[in-house]
């Protein structure tokens, strides 16, 4: 529903994000965001069809061998026509793209064999080389159109803590560290 404040996770470090900022929604967090006028879809294939009147391109192949289709050619432009509609945000009720399982045992032995902490990779490929496409991961991703995403508390958006989200808060981008970079969180209490 438009307006609705939702609890969520970001991550800033990616380059992808300069037209828009992409949360996942993410119970337990305790940071929470307002949508605005939302536009809902079940992937950004569907939302390409509405806001282009096309669908995705085929993406990466080894995007595809393992099921995912991202729509990486087109979300700027799915992004840029919400916004030029007065969306502030998308919401994709089924977003896939992560996997349960990790590398494959000879990703683990050629880092073995390089001297370097198996779990700890250099690579996407060798980070998701075991993956199985039936484990992956589907979840509800928000974009907003009006913010860029590649910091961890994107410039101009309003963050929220407490009890469904009703009290406002200061981003804080020091506590929390994912592989791609510094996450969101909301800022300590103050007595």
């Amino acid at each position: 529903r438009n307006f609705s404040i939702i609890e969520v996770t970001h991550c800033g470090g990616s380059k992808f994000e300069t037209n828009g900022a992409f949360f996942y929604a993410f119970r337990g967090s305790g940071l929470y965001i307002d949508i605005g006028r939302s536009l809902a879809f079940e992937t950004h294939d569907d939302a390409s069809r509405y806001l282009l009147g096309r669908p995705c391109a085929p993406g990466k192949p080894p995007d595809m061998k393992l099921g995912i289709f991202q729509c990486d050619a087109e979300l700027p432009r799915i992004i840029g026509a919400a916004k030029t509609q007065g969306w502030d945000s998308l919401q994709f009720t089924r977003h896939c793209d992560a996997f349960c399982t990790g590398p494959s045992p000879e990703a683990l032995q050629r880092a073995r064999a390089q001297g370097r902490d198996p779990w700890t990779f250099t690579s996407m490929s060798d980070a998701l080389s075991g993956a199985d496409p039936r484990s992956q991961l589907c979840g509800f991703e928000v974009v907003f159109t009006r913010f860029a995403g590649t910091d961890a508390c994107p410039a101009g958006l309003e963050f929220f803590r407490g009890w469904g989200g009703h009290e406002r808060c200061a981003c804080d981008a020091t506590r929390l560290r994912s592989q791609r970079g510094r996450c969101a969180a909301c800022a300590p209490f103050t007595t």
